[in-house]
């Protein structure tokens, strides 16, 4: 992923997920082993290595969400795919 426009996309959606449940990045520091500077540069999208898809899935992870949604914004699914194999895993 080349654009920054996306880091700070996926960076904001981050943060507005995390405070709706009420997650500190204090609690993350100390419960995920994220630091509150590095967990600040993701939801801020100026930490580049933030968005390799192994580190989507820990964020998600701790998020409580499907990483799915992160890897859309991001561009690593394309949602018109990601939409069919649902609707055939619903099939079978």
């Amino acid at each position: 992923m080349e654009n920054t426009d996306e880091w700070k996309i996926l960076g904001e959606y981050i943060k507005k997920i995390r405070k709706e449940k009420g997650i500190s990045a204090y609690s993350i520091e100390q419960n995920h082993g994220f630091s509150r500077n590095f967990w600040s540069r993701i939801e801020n999208g100026s930490h580049k290595s933030a968005m390799k898809p192994d580190l989507l899935i820990k964020i998600a992870n701790i998020l409580n969400v499907n990483y799915l949604e992160f890897y859309l914004i991001v561009g690593y699914v394309d949602k018109e795919a990601l939409n069919d194999f649902y609707k055939h895993f619903k099939e079978t």
